[in-house]
């Protein structure tokens, strides 16, 4: 059902931007595989639309949830940071004082970074240390990223257009639409993720977010009006009714390989209906945070692949145990995007 759901089966939307506004929020702290992830989700399954669409300032990369990169609408992105920033703030605030970030100088940098950007200035992370540098801020250590990511959570930046294969950074206040948030950002937010990633529990939407339950019980009601509700190990889940009924299809169960990162291992707070734990150290050695491409066999994460260098050659696919299941063995296993 979640395959469904987040459309790696079934059926596949018609651009990047659909791909993101169904989502909500996509993980991306991984440059290529986001852009895979999406473009997997499509028609056309091409990266050179999903760049298009960044180029063009529909979908933006930014903070707003989870302590790490997310691709998300650009009309979305003002909202989503209304309700998650002072939290990610205060995730970050001893972290920066650690490092010897005061207040006065987080200032100086937000106003020195308005004036590098100003006019549609675009700027990769390396020129803009190397431009703080030059004007004197210290970005040894993990001072550089941190100053990255608080400009990032406080609406001055984003990374939009490409250069070079390189992703950059645009000023928010000349890089996003002017865009109304939703009468109820709340109840906006958690209903699209039910509805791109059930059978999710509400712990799924807070854990995503890290929004809190009081902000979400008094409209948890409508939020879940007219999904299904299921039960697994005593836990409810939602879904909508289309999404159950895909779920019953044969197709769900074809050998499929997904991006690094992908939201099908990483969108809920409990991965074990798609990564069975014993295997879990093989798609995150050591616990290091580095998700690896997965390869899913009737839903289940059975291996990992890495791309060919000729792009005639199939995938390179590493099994988990052996053998592998009829399904598998008779598939024709796709690199998900190019």
């Amino acid at each position: 059902m979640r395959l469904a759901a987040q459309c790696l089966v079934g059926r596949s939307l018609a651009t990047p931007e659909d791909v993101v506004r169904h989502l909500t929020c996509t993980q991306s702290q991984d440059w290529r595989a986001c852009r895979v992830a999406l473009a997997a989700r499509t028609t056309a399954r091409s990266v050179q639309a999903v760049d298009a669409a960044y180029d063009a300032g529909r979908i933006v990369r930014s903070w707003p949830v989870r302590g790490t990169l997310h691709t998300v609408l650009a009309a979305d992105l003002r909202w989503m940071l209304a309700l998650t920033a002072d939290r990610i703030r205060a995730q970050y605030a001893t972290r920066l004082a650690g490092l010897g970030v005061d207040a006065p100088q987080l200032v100086a940098v937000r106003e020195l970074t308005r004036e590098l950007l100003r006019g549609g200035a675009a700027l990769t992370r390396r020129e803009l240390l190397d431009m703080w540098t030059a004007a004197g801020v210290d970005v040894s250590g993990q001072r550089g990223a941190h100053l990255v990511v608080d400009l990032l959570v406080d609406t001055i930046i984003c990374l939009g257009p490409i250069r070079d294969g390189v992703q950059q950074f645009v000023l928010c206040d000349e890089w996003l639409p002017a865009a109304q948030p939703p009468p109820d950002p709340v109840a906006t937010w958690a209903r699209r993720h039910l509805v791109s990633h059930g059978p999710a529990a509400r712990a799924d939407f807070l854990w995503w977010t890290k929004l809190l339950v009081r902000e979400v019980a008094p409209v948890w009601e409508q939020i879940v009006d007219g999904l299904d509700e299921l039960t697994l190990d005593g836990v409810t889940l939602y879904a909508t009714p289309e999404v159950v009924e895909a779920g019953m299809s044969r197709a769900t169960l074809t050998p499929i390989l997904t991006a690094a990162f992908d939201e099908i291992l990483l969108g809920y707070a409990d991965r074990s209906a798609t990564l069975p734990p014993a295997f879990a150290d093989h798609i995150v050695p050591g616990g290091n945070g580095v998700f690896r491409p997965v390869v899913l066999d009737g839903g289940r994460a059975v291996g990992t692949w890495s791309a060919p260098k000729d792009p005639r050659e199939p995938p390179r696919v590493e099994l988990f145990e052996h053998p592998p299941s009829r399904r598998l063995s008779a598939a024709r296993l796709m690199v998900p995007a190019r």
